[in-house]
């Protein structure tokens, strides 16, 4: 996913799961492994193998809500 930021600032990503709590209470539901990883393009391109880019942040989780 793209997401271009047009403003400096501090800014939040998040991935949210439905809650455990909107299933039956003996439903073996359980949240799945989240992994966001945040680069910046430092050059465009259109062949992925040319594409120049920055690490920023990274982050894992097992729950219901993953911020970075």
């Amino acid at each position: 996913m793209r997401l271009i930021v047009s403003g400096q600032g501090e800014h939040t990503l998040s991935v949210s799961q439905t809650d455990e709590r909107c299933f039956n209470r003996h439903s073996e539901y359980d949240y799945s492994n989240c992994r966001m990883i945040v680069c910046k393009i430092e050059e465009d391109s259109d062949v992925i193998d040319k594409l120049k880019i920055k690490y920023l942040k990274g982050t894992s989780s097992m729950d219901r809500e993953t911020h970075v």
